[in-house]
């Protein structure tokens, strides 16, 4: 595993539902999992209408992305390379856990 980042910032909308950058700690990627530096995350307006109509909080917002591939424990096993670039989607669900929405 290489050195990984300790911290990310992601727009996240906190428990009063105000949309501002927060630092996040980073964790190791499990087994099936990659860690990917994300330097561009789109912002749709679904996101804030999930905020207006569900009254969701303490979420990330930004489902679609583009990174830089930088760690797994399982990279020799796995179709990626330290330093690809991929593009992905994370499920836009109002309740999906914060470790998955972090974005470096």
């Amino acid at each position: 595993m290489t050195d990984s980042p300790k911290s990310s910032r992601a727009l996240y909308a906190d428990s009063e539902g105000n949309v501002v950058v927060q630092e996040f700690p980073l964790r190791e990627p499990r087994d099936d999992e990659l860690l990917i530096q994300v330097p561009y995350s789109g912002v749709n307006p679904s996101d804030f209408k999930t905020l207006k109509f569900f009254n969701c909080r303490n979420r990330v917002l930004g489902n679609e992305f583009c990174g830089k591939v930088l760690d797994s424990p399982t990279l020799e096993r796995l179709p990626f390379w330290p330093g690809e670039i991929v593009a992905g989607y994370v499920d836009g669900d109002k309740n999906r856990p914060l470790s998955f929405e972090l974005d470096a």
